[in-house]
């Protein structure tokens, strides 16, 4: 094992944390703070992209201050290595915790989200995506401190990072990525960032992951659908509101989240002004401690001694106030002055989801002059639902029998309306039984409106764009039809068979319904290129070949020789292959094509000693 060194730069080294391949991490005393460090170690390996994050990392990190981000105090580098100085936190990852504890309380979970939300938040207001969010980025201090850390491949909304991701390239750790992110990390934005944040809370409060088990087309074919378990199938005991937020920041389409993280903040400050924050706190801190923590009682003497009254009150007036909140009591007192009104509406369905659909109503008296709103806020349910409409009605409104207008907002639609509202007791003369007015709206479906297609091709072993290379046929009546030579637009509220074809490349199809109300279909798309064959013997044994390459990761590098011969696929590109045996190397190049069939023979020359490739043209041969 390596000596731990005294000394890095001007800080004294008391402890190795971890090592690896990479780098290393150790503790160490910053020289004029007088406290503890962290040193993260980045040994230098010749590849420049790996090198230039960790520099950048560095750079980002160095300009935020926040309390819930954690510090860098500085980078340099020393000998053959670059250091980031971080600020050590005495604690634990929440990876660690959730291992150790599976899944936390409600509170104490939804205290770490927001302190994760406020970092993140901070560091979106200076347009850096983190990329990254998951519970081993999250630490965890024995006093309860909440930090945010590594931006290692986080990019910057308006720095050029084109060195350090292509397009299509795909960073990031799958259980937590958002489903635009397996297709291309680059171009991918704080929504990213919120979708992660969701995973985390799901895992937190269930011990589990939305998407457990290997990444198989089947599980992001899911991911790209939203197709998981709901949280409470595994934890009865989830408050709704950690089922909306979590439901909210998984949307597998991007614009369906929370547009950024100041909403979410916002309803957990408010959450925790009604709870006690310090108890949730004390809470994380016996977990990551192990320690027990004495929870202090309210100090609330007067609302003691109050209780008891207030009790009797509930006890005695609990009826009547239930029937003053509700209205319900103008039914019984006022029944010849009040009127009750619901308002029911049907909302095409459209391919939404309920809880998608934007519905408000405003009520207002019609006295023919100013028209004055009601300060009444309607509230709808979903109450039932039809093959072709979500059905949404409102509370029991009551109001003095008279005159009214009324203004929906549903959707892109707006409505008004005029009618009249009868009281209770003329209500039930007029109806035969029914005390309640009933306001009914239809909305009407969406209109098809003209859609652009926006594609974008990869080639799937290398990442490069091909777009310019593809052609894009629309099949239209069971015929394959270039893009550029329909004969009308392409429109919304129809099914599309779209097909990706290029030279020397195998063909890939989509087929899918756009919905009336969407206007771009927009598709990221990887086409496998056609492979070239080689075949490599070697009559004498002990043969081996290393094979290398831009596409070389996707096959087996290293390959041992027979006299019968190992067929190989690769993808076009060019390719070094190395062959070692009896104590002799030597390499040739070879550059492979989808059309490329290729026999090589390894021949051995004892007597001088060397090899000969045959299959090679001389030229490559020497």
């Amino acid at each position: 094992m390596a000596k731990i060194p005294a000394k890095i730069g001007k800080y004294e080294i008391t402890n190795k944390i971890a090592e690896g391949g990479m780098g290393a991490v150790y503790k160490g005393v910053h020289p004029t703070l007088n406290k503890e460090v962290i040193l993260k170690k980045l040994t230098l390996s010749g590849d420049e992209h790996i090198n230039e994050r960790f520099k950048r990392e560095a750079r980002i990190m160095m300009d935020f201050k926040n309390d819930n981000i954690v510090d860098v105090y500085d980078h340099f580098k020393a000998g053959g290595s670059y250091y980031i100085v971080l600020e050590y936190v005495d604690g634990i990852a929440l990876d660690q915790l959730l291992k150790k504890e599976r899944y936390l309380p409600n509170d104490t979970a939804l205290l770490i989200f927001l302190e994760a939300c406020k970092a993140l938040k901070y560091a979106h207001d200076k347009n850096v995506v983190h990329r990254d969010i998951k519970p081993g980025n999250i630490l965890l201090s024995k006093t309860g401190e909440i930090k945010l850390v590594d931006f290692g491949i986080a990019s910057i909304t308006d720095d050029d990072e084109t060195n350090l991701t292509r397009d299509g390239m795909t960073l990031g750790t799958p259980s937590y990525m958002a489903p635009e992110q397996f297709n291309n990390s680059k171009s991918v934005d704080i929504r990213a960032d919120i979708y992660s944040m969701g995973v985390m809370l799901y895992e937190m409060v269930t011990g589990k992951k939305p998407y457990p088990g290997n990444y198989s087309p089947e599980t992001l074919a899911k991911i790209q659908k939203g197709k998981y378990l709901s949280p409470k199938k595994h934890n009865p005991s989830i408050s709704p509101l950690i089922g909306k937020i979590i439901s909210k920041c998984m949307k597998s389409k991007a614009d369906r989240r929370y547009k950024d993280l100041g909403k979410i903040i916002s309803t957990l400050e408010k959450y925790f002004r009604k709870k006690n924050r310090q108890n949730a706190r004390n809470i994380l801190i016996a977990k990551i401690t192990g320690e027990k923590i004495e929870i202090p009682p309210l100090k609330r003497p007067v609302f003691r001694r109050l209780a008891a009254v207030l009790l009797a009150l509930i006890l005695l007036g609990g009826a009547g106030y239930v029937l003053y909140r509700s209205g319900y009591y103008h039914e019984i007192l006022n029944s010849s002055e009040f009127g009750a009104l619901r308002v029911q509406v049907k909302v095409p369905k459209a391919g939404k989801d309920p809880e998608d659909i934007y519905l408000k109503a405003y009520l207002f008296v019609d006295d023919d002059n100013e028209i004055p709103s009601i300060e009444y806020k309607i509230r709808f349910a979903r109450k039932e639902e039809s093959d072709s409409f979500y059905i949404f009605e409102s509370n029991t409104i009551y109001q003095p029998a008279g005159n009214y207008r009324i203004k929906i907002k549903c959707e892109s639609e707006l409505f008004w309306g005029s009618f009249g509202i009868n009281s209770v007791r003329d209500s039930a003369l007029l109806t035969g039984g029914s005390k309640t007015n009933l306001i009914s709206f239809t909305a009407g479906s969406p209109r098809p409106v003209p859609m652009s297609l926006r594609t974008r091709v990869f080639d799937y072993s290398t990442g490069r764009d091909i777009s310019e290379t593809v052609q894009t046929l629309i099949n239209e009546g069971g015929k394959w039809i270039e893009l550029s030579k329909l004969k009308e637009p392409m429109i919304s509220g129809k099914v599309y068979k779209i097909r990706f074809t290029a030279e020397q490349y195998g063909p890939k199809e989509f087929s899918m319904r756009v919905d009336t109300y969407q206007s771009v279909l927009d598709l990221t798309v990887n086409l496998v290129p056609d492979s070239g064959n080689i075949t490599i013997s070697s009559v004498e044994t002990g043969f081996k070949v290393d094979i290398a390459g831009e596409a070389a990761s996707w096959i087996d590098k290293t390959v041992s020789l027979t006299e019968d011969g190992e067929a190989i696929s690769l993808y076009p590109g060019d390719y070094s292959l190395t062959f070692k045996g009896k104590g002799i190397e030597k390499t040739v190049s070879v550059t492979v094509t989808g059309t490329t069939e290729l026999s090589l023979t390894v021949l051995f020359n004892k007597d001088e000693k060397n090899i000969t490739i045959e299959g090679l043209s001389d030229e490559n041969n020497r």
